[in-house]
């Protein structure tokens, strides 16, 4: 499964992530541009996890996939993902409180419009508060992006929208 609309920075990163990580670097740093666009940040991200031995792959849209292909594996993956945006933090902003209730607002929308189409979704949705307090940690999981588009365009745009 490839996680999608995920955690901010987390996880992720895909699609969700991409759209999310317009930001700013800082100023007098030349090794990080003052405006950072989402192909920037999503190709250091990509080097990130592959120079911690994360088998990530490229996307259509640019986003950047893994799969673990059991839990320590993905538990392994997904701290390498969140070491990756600690450390290139001019690239992925982190985010406020107010920004992660309305991704989860539209995270929700958006895997309740999949399940009312007929798609699988794991069971393990966290609250509100849970989703926060992890700063984005969960993300919605769809084995094709596509169908996903089509199936929920509007609520795939609004999580998409960042």
């Amino acid at each position: 499964m490839r996680r999608i609309l995920g955690s901010m920075p987390i996880v992720l990163v895909v699609l969700f992530g991409a759209s999310l990580l317009v930001g700013c670097g800082r100023h007098g740093d030349d090794s990080v541009p003052t405006q950072v666009d989402d192909v920037q940040a999503m190709d250091a991200l990509y080097q990130c996890l592959l120079d911690k031995g994360v088998p990530a792959t490229r996307g259509d849209n640019g986003s950047v996939d893994w799969k673990g292909y059991d839990e320590a594996e993905t538990a392994r993956y997904e701290k390498d993902e969140a070491d990756c945006m600690a450390e290139l933090g001019d690239y992925f902003p982190i985010p406020t409180v107010d920004d992660l209730r309305r991704w989860y607002q539209e995270l929700s929308a958006l895997r309740s419009c999949l399940i009312d189409a007929g798609f699988p979704m794991a069971d393990d949705w966290p609250t509100e508060e849970v989703y926060v307090e992890s700063k984005g940690a969960y993300g919605v999981d769809m084995d094709d992006l596509d169908e996903a588009r089509m199936a929920c365009p509007a609520e795939y745009e609004a999580a998409d929208s960042e």
